[in-house]
């Protein structure tokens, strides 16, 4: 049985829940540090792991059919994706309806990003891959399982490669990232060169971590290197500077963390392995996946309340709106509210959306592979001489 990485995935748990405060604007909370203004940076670790994780999972096993790797991507990540779109589809007919009854919303229904136009693309995973769709259109968060998906295709094909050749065109695609990515270049956008050099450095990883995995690393040391990492992570995610320097940094400090926390040798790991924290990991693409609706419902709810008691709740502030409960300590109980009820929710779609998907997954893999041994048969039968007798 392959080796699970349980610290790396409470990390994304963690920095999953750190994306939803990153989404949230309450008035004089903590949602407005400098540290939750900078947590859309923790999409490059997703991806960084992704790489990383993907590797560990797939790079080493001697026969992988393209049928069998694509549907497991496929069916890990689309079921709980088509569920997201339809329930922001259903948010714009219900937007329709409001707007009838005199409720005014930021943009009328199916208009910009949420434009009908849309609806196809976001259906088909490439609403981030071009210049010609809305990256963040439905549910926004979905832009990164897009280019994710993309990657997945190119990672198949250079798994094809083996030996050194492959490491030397994990490093091309990363080169050539990185620069295309500094040079500003049309294309391929950004969110896709983020999405390929995070994800090929995170690949280019594991072998370093595969030669060096038997290592019994000094409690003391681990700890410290551990301490290093998180110190180095916080520090990038509050850094305000150059956005080219910010992402670039980004990406060596995720997979300098990743490589570290790996080995799960250290204080923090201890802490990170517990139970609770696990179970974060586990719900991460949940939490990840279904945020943005939940606080378009709390949004939608406060501003029904604003109407009907005269109280704005939710205000429109230099052109953005926030949520505001008339207090500071009223207002940071509202974000801690909002995040267990994510997490809550996530408990939810993750027994009743994403595991059945990934059962159905295995099914679909498992009658791939029946069907191919079945025609092998055949295939032997066909070549073995017919008795005279």
């Amino acid at each position: 049985m392959k080796k699970r990485f349980l610290v790396l995935d409470s990390f994304r748990g963690l920095f999953a829940c750190c994306v939803v405060v990153f989404h949230l604007d309450v008035l004089n909370s903590v949602t407005e540090s400098t540290f939750f203004r900078g947590s859309s940076l923790f999409v490059e670790f997703f991806f960084v792991l992704s790489g990383f994780v993907l590797t560990h999972g797939f790079a080493y096993k001697e026969r992988l059919p393209f049928s069998k790797f694509i549907l497991s991507r496929f069916f890990r990540i689309f079921p709980l994706h088509l569920v997201m779109l339809l329930v922001f589809i259903g948010f714009e007919l219900g937007k329709v309806f409001a707007y009838q009854h005199g409720f005014a919303f930021n943009n009328p229904p199916f208009s910009d990003a949420q434009a009908a136009s849309q609806i196809l693309p976001n259906l088909f995973l490439f609403h981030s891959l071009t210049p010609y769709t809305e990256l963040l259109s439905f549910n926004y968060p979905s832009w990164s399982i897009s280019v994710e998906m993309f990657v997945y295709h190119i990672f198949f094909f250079t798994l094809l490669v083996k030996g050194f050749g492959r490491g030397a065109i994990w490093l091309l695609l990363i080169a050539t990232m990185f620069y295309l990515f500094w040079v500003a270049s049309a294309w391929p956008i950004d969110e896709v060169k983020r999405g390929l050099y995070n994800f090929f450095l995170g690949a280019s990883l594991y072998p370093v971590y595969k030669k060096f995995q038997a290592l019994n690393l000094d409690y003391k040391l681990a700890s410290f290197l551990e301490l290093i990492a998180l110190v180095c992570v916080v520090n990038i995610v509050v850094y305000q500077g150059n956005y080219y320097v910010r992402n670039t940094i980004a990406t060596v400090i995720f997979g300098f963390s990743i490589l570290v926390f790996c080995f799960e040798r250290g204080v923090v790991s201890k802490i990170l392995i517990k139970p609770f924290f696990v179970r974060l990991g586990e719900l991460s693409y949940s939490i990840y996946m279904i945020h943005a609706a939940l606080l378009f419902c709390v949004t939608s709810v406060l501003m029904v309340c604003q109407k009907f008691l005269v109280v704005e709740f939710a205000p429109i502030i230099e052109g953005k709106r926030v949520l505001d409960l008339g207090s500071e300590s009223l207002n940071n109980i509202l974000v801690l509210v909002i995040v267990l009820l994510v997490v809550w929710c996530s408990r939810l779609t993750y027994k009743y959306i994403e595991k059945p998907g990934q059962q159905l997954g295995r099914q679909c893999i498992q009658m791939f592979t029946d069907t191919d041994n079945n025609k092998k048969i055949k295939a032997w039968g066909s070549l073995t001489p017919k008795s005279k007798y």
